[in-house]
């Protein structure tokens, strides 16, 4: 398993873009992929467009952290 954390201090460098379109390459080429976003403002979320599935299915960050769901299923 390989890990990789995009992070910057600063705002608008890039970050998200980033991470999405690494993503969403791994997962074309049919490597399993888990991108968390940890960002309050979900930006990761809505470019995939599932943020009203995640939010109605209670399967947001914020369930995992505070709402004592299984991680299984958040992911």
């Amino acid at each position: 398993m390989r890990m990789i954390a995009i992070v910057n201090y600063k705002g608008g460098v890039g970050k998200m873009t980033t991470a999405v379109n690494l993503a969403a390459t791994c997962a074309a080429r049919a490597l399993r992929t888990l991108l968390v976003d940890l960002n309050p403002h979900v930006p990761a979320t809505e470019s995939f467009g599932v943020y009203e599935r995640v939010v109605s299915e209670r399967r947001a960050l914020v369930e995992l952290l505070y709402g004592g769901a299984p991680v299984e299923e958040v992911a």
